[in-house]
């Protein structure tokens, strides 16, 4: 029985496909440009080379980060992967969508409630390499009652800063949400 190995693509045929892809007609009008897995840390500064080019010449060419790193305490992919998206790609976004271990990660904070995560969020969000951002949206946070009683009707969208959201959702008497970045990027770029 044959096992299925992973394969990362090697960086340079990475930046050839990007450099093809780019080179297209239709890759003209992009409005936005999403990553997120990365398979090898030399992969991020490729993709982000190639981001900066790109809107060099597309201003209005939006950016979405979604920093897949991990989840439910544990680093899916190596820590290296984590430094490069935190220097090469963050300073480029737009929008970052991480959830709370993500956060967690890339900000060098323990993040444990509604509370720490909006701390957490307004902080980076403040740094001044990420002067592009626009917002950001953080998944899998704890419920917090506090915000939850401040809503004013609205049980999925809890915070008071206008550039960040903490989305939980209910599964039995646990409140949290998990993967909307495809969705959320398709409504962050409208």
């Amino acid at each position: 029985m044959a096992s299925c190995a992973p394969y990362t693509t090697p960086a340079n045929t990475l930046s050839e496909l990007l450099a093809d892809f780019f080179s297209l007609p239709q890759a003209d009008n992009l409005k936005l440009i999403q990553t997120g897995y990365f398979g090898a840390a030399k992969q991020v500064s490729i993709v982000a080379g190639h981001i900066r080019s790109y809107r060099d010449t597309h201003p209005s060419c939006q950016f979405l980060c979604d920093p897949v790193l991990g989840d439910s305490g544990r680093l899916y992919v190596d820590s290296a992967i984590r430094d490069e998206i935190n220097t090469h790609l963050l300073p480029l976004a737009d929008y970052l969508t991480p959830n709370l271990f993500e956060l967690s990660n890339l900000t060098g904070t323990l993040i444990e409630t509604c509370d720490d995560a909006f701390r957490s969020a307004g902080a980076l969000l403040s740094e001044t390499r990420l002067s592009r951002c626009r917002a950001i949206l953080v998944t899998g946070v704890p419920h917090s009652r506090w915000y939850y009683d401040r809503l004013s009707g609205n049980p999925h969208i809890a915070g008071h800063h206008p550039c960040i959201s903490i989305h939980w959702w209910y599964i039995g008497e646990r409140r949290y949400i998990s993967g909307p970045h495809d969705s959320a990027s398709f409504i962050l770029s409208r």
